[in-house]
């Protein structure tokens, strides 16, 4: 084609053009989660449209953004394994090469499957430590 890109790149594009619509998404369920009285409020007090958003809106749609956000980055973070379709060489695929190699079925998938659970809790204990810092209400 006219345009030769790495996998690696490719790799990167697709998933941040199939993310980017959930995040989206998340957003704005965040911003929209604001009671429009905020908003009343806040032309009421005469701050410009800049300063309502920044001052009133974004800190309150941020406590309802970030358990969703976190969910979010914790399966992009485990679909970096689906990149190995286009043979980038990721942990999945280091592992397919190394079981190919050692004739070992099942030991490389196991350690496998133990690094994207400890990735994944130690990722679940950042967000759990992010969600207390700014006070998020579990529901």
């Amino acid at each position: 084609g006219a345009i030769d890109m790495a996998n690696v790149t490719r790799g990167v594009i697709a998933m941040a053009i199939g993310y980017s619509a959930y995040l989206a998404e998340i957003f704005r369920a965040g911003i929209n989660s604001v009671p429009l009285g905020q908003l009343e409020a806040g032309r009421s007090l005469g701050l410009s449209r800049w300063q309502i958003a920044r001052l009133i809106i974004l800190p309150q749609a941020l406590r309802v953004i970030i358990p969703p956000l976190g969910n979010e980055f914790i399966a992009i973070m485990k679909d970096t394994s689906l990149l190995s379709i286009l043979s980038v060489r990721d942990v999945t695929q280091r592992m397919r090469e190394f079981q190919s190699a050692s004739f070992l079925p099942f030991a490389p998938f196991n350690a496998t499957a133990i690094l994207y659970v400890c990735l994944a809790l130690a990722a679940a204990s950042a967000i759990k430590s992010i969600e207390r810092k700014y006070h998020v209400k579990s529901r």
